[in-house]
């Protein structure tokens, strides 16, 4: 949290991603922290992919600019490899 906050937005225009373990579900961060961070990394033009099927626990942030990915790169990357991890996930229990 104090690393985010301490960093001045211009810097962030370099930073092409972000991952961000937001526990706001356990009480490690408040949900309003957690809604600031989001807001902030968005406001700086940062898109979201949720990484955890229930909670904020894994957000990846990242600038599709600063990738050169359009808008059906970005749909995939937002719905397809998600699912997919998470589908991997479920049969490995399941089977294992």
């Amino acid at each position: 949290m104090g690393l985010l906050a301490g960093t001045a937005d211009e810097q962030f225009e370099e930073v092409a991603q972000v991952t961000i373990e937001l526990h706001d579900f356990n009480g490690m961060v408040t949900v309003a922290d957690a809604d600031a961070i989001e807001s902030r990394l968005t406001g700086l033009g940062f898109h979201r992919i949720q990484l955890s099927q229930t909670n904020r626990e894994n957000v990846l942030y990242f600038q599709p600019q600063r990738f050169g990915i359009g808008p059906m790169a970005e749909v995939w990357a937002r719905v397809v490899t998600p699912n997919t991890i998470g589908l991997k996930r479920v049969c490995s229990r399941a089977f294992s």
